[in-house]
């Protein structure tokens, strides 16, 4: 059961803004996260063509 169905009706609209902003939060996080790890990944690949001479993927 969503516990908005048992708050008042103003408190549920908080509550809801609230989780709404947080997850919205977490999924910026996230998406910067996987930004970087991508970046990494590429600097990894170009560190080894460079290392190796030749692109080896």
């Amino acid at each position: 059961m969503k516990i908005t169905r048992v708050l008042p009706k103003s408190i549920a609209i908080e509550f809801q803004k609230h989780s709404i902003s947080k997850n919205e939060t977490e999924l910026e996080y996230y998406r910067a996260r996987v930004f970087t790890l991508e970046q990494l990944i590429q600097e990894g690949y170009d560190e080894l063509v460079r290392l190796r001479g030749y692109n080896w993927k």
